[in-house]
This record gives C-alpha cells, structure tokens and sequence, in this order.
C-alpha cells in the first residue's frame, strides 16, 4: 500500500534544514494525490432510531440512520441486519 505525506510538511523540513534550492523546486513540483484519511466506524442498534419508536441502526461517527430496517425473529427479537459497508451519510468504514 502506498504511503503518503504532506508536501507541506517536506517543504518545511527542507527549509530548516537549508536544503539546496534544486531540492526544494523538485518537492514543489512532484505530482500530488487527493487522499482522504479513513474513518472507521461500525452500526449500533438504536431501539427507538426512529420515529413511532421503530428500532433502527444508527452510524457510530455521524449518528445518521441506516435506511435498512432490521428484522426480528420469533420471540428472541434476533437482530438480523445486513449493513452496508460503508456509511451513506458520512462514508465511515463499517469495520469496527
């Protein structure tokens, strides 16, 4: 997996450090990746999620419901749910 800084950060060191001008020119112009950090998160049972106190599964990170209800079977109200794996709401990866 490819690992990534910011180009902010080595401008800086290279800076403090009084790097040669050519070193930092070539940092300046490298090619850069639009990278967002991952948030992981996981579905938590909410008995009263939503409205007429219908039991739902909410996001751990941004708190918004899942569109799916669960289902329940017999007398053991066995919570069956199959989540999606990533948060429609705020894109948390439901691994947690």
């Amino acid at each position: 997996m490819a690992e990534y800084i910011e180009r902010e950060a080595v401008l800086d060191i290279l800076a403090s450090k009084n790097a040669p001008w050519d070193a930092y020119v070539k940092v300046s112009q490298l090619r850069f990746a639009d990278v967002v950090p991952v948030v992981h998160g996981k579905w938590v049972y909410d008995e009263n999620g939503m409205d007429w106190n219908i039991p739902a599964w909410r996001c751990s990170e941004c708190d918004a419901v899942h569109p799916a209800l669960p289902t329940f079977c017999g007398k053991e109200k066995l919570h069956l749910f199959v989540g999606s794996k990533f948060c429609p709401n705020c894109g948390a990866r439901m691994d947690g």
